[in-house]
């Protein structure tokens, strides 16, 4: 059987390359044990490659204040971004399938 490896190439990407993407790193709990605190800060380009959404999304997110963000101080236009922070927003909208959803109904009939 072949061993896979982060420099393993998959579609075009390597595990490593796809594991950033998926934050499987995070999910195996690899990823705060070695990252240091200026790897948690992100920039919109590092956000854009993590969610996959466009830089003029990401940005009508934070003028919406969808997304968690910060800006400096001092008034500079950059925006920086908190790995963990966004990591937790992508996962917080979760919606139910069709199927959960049926189970919450009969569930909520059953009670009454």
């Amino acid at each position: 059987m072949n061993k896979f490896t982060d420099e393993t190439p998959i579609a075009m990407l390597t595990v490593g390359q796809l594991k950033e993407i998926l934050g499987i790193d995070r999910i195996l709990g690899n990823l705060t044990a070695h990252q240091t605190p200026t790897e948690q800060v992100m920039t919109i380009e590092e956000v854009v490659r993590l969610t996959g959404y466009s830089k003029a999304t990401i940005y009508k997110f934070t003028s919406d204040r969808k997304i968690p963000f910060r800006k400096p101080e001092h008034g500079g236009r950059r925006l920086y971004f908190q790995r963990e922070e966004i990591l937790d927003w992508l996962q917080s909208e979760s919606h139910p399938t069709i199927e959960q959803e049926n189970i919450q109904r009969i569930n909520q009939l059953k009670k009454h």
